[in-house]
């Protein structure tokens, strides 16, 4: 209970931090939220209804009281690019930047962990040593430039998808897994470099501890004492990692999103940092780091499951 407490009340005091972080910044940034809604070629009494209209005429305290309950309530505020409801605009985009996440972690699970323990186990051998060639390298490309080549390889050459072709999971739904797939797996590549690194790394780390050497004394085979025993422990500094990686990925693929148009969380928070939409913009950092702390959270409470004498505090 009371490390449940702590961690509600650390959520509490994150948002906390970022939302008045946040607003303080677009406070400061130079630019009218009214000028840039009625345009250049408004006049100052319009400007100065508008403002009224808006609360841009309180005091600084005054306006993120406001900003604050009216977040919590639901009311993100009136989007100045979209000029419609900022809660519309994110939960038009939302799936899509989650379907796109789901399909990432499920390929960075599926692939990194049987690899990772597969060039642990064969770390001496050719194809051992070939295979953490293949990591080291992908480790050292950027996400964006294998996005670029998947578009020229599999779209261009192959006519697997049609590069810049996004099709809504409203439309066809399959359609729409195959278009995301290519950047799923773009994202995920490496990340999964990274994974297996690790991994690796904690199994060869464990594998010259004192419980080892017990367990093989005990005649334990070597598939037994790995999966067993070593394997357990090795994943609590993954899963660490893999946390880091999850809230990055459920942020938005900002990137991505851009290379492929898809029309997700990553993409508008560039388009409405461009345009100065501050409702939007400010909607989407307290987005990001709740996500930040939820999955931190979940990260903890999932070490714990794996091995419950890891102290969490």
């Amino acid at each position: 209970m009371k490390y449940l407490i702590r961690k509600i009340l650390t959520l509490i005091t994150t948002l906390f931090v970022v939302s008045l972080l946040c607003f303080g910044a677009f406070s400061v940034v130079p630019g009218d939220p009214a000028s840039l809604i009625l345009g250049t070629e408004a006049s100052p009494e319009r400007i100065a209804v508008l403002r009224e209209q808006l609360g841009l005429n309180k005091p600084l305290f005054s306006q993120y009281k406001d900003w604050v309950v009216n977040l919590f309530s639901g009311n993100c505020g009136q989007s100045i690019k979209y000029n419609m409801p900022v809660k519309n605009i994110i939960r038009d985009r939302l799936p899509v930047t989650l379907i796109l996440s789901l399909m990432v972690i499920i390929i960075i699970i599926l692939v990194a962990i049987p690899i990772g323990v597969y060039v642990a186990k064969k770390k001496d051998s050719l194809a051992g040593k070939f295979v953490n060639a293949i990591t080291m390298i992908n480790l050292s490309v950027p996400n964006f430039f294998l996005g670029i080549m998947f578009i020229w390889f599999f779209g261009m050459l192959l006519k697997f998808f049609t590069p810049g072709g996004y099709i809504s999971y409203a439309d066809n739904f399959l359609d729409f897994l195959k278009f995301m797939l290519f950047p799923a797996i773009a994202i995920a590549i490496p990340h999964i470099a990274t994974v297996v690194k690790f991994l690796k790394s904690s199994i060869l780390n464990e594998m010259k501890k004192e419980y080892v050497r017990t367990a093989y004394s005990k005649g334990n085979t070597k598939n037994s004492v790995l999966y067993s025993h070593v394997l357990k422990n090795s994943l609590i500094s993954v899963v660490t990692v893999l946390g880091m990686i999850i809230a990055e990925i459920f942020s938005g693929s900002i990137i991505m999103e851009q290379v492929y148009g898809i029309p997700g969380i990553g993409r508008l928070l560039i388009s409405s940092i461009t345009a100065r939409d501050f409702p939007v913009v400010e909607t989407l950092v307290i987005y990001i780091a709740f996500v930040v702390v939820i999955i931190n959270t979940i990260v903890d409470i999932v070490l714990q499951f794996i091995n419950p004498q890891v102290s969490i505090k």
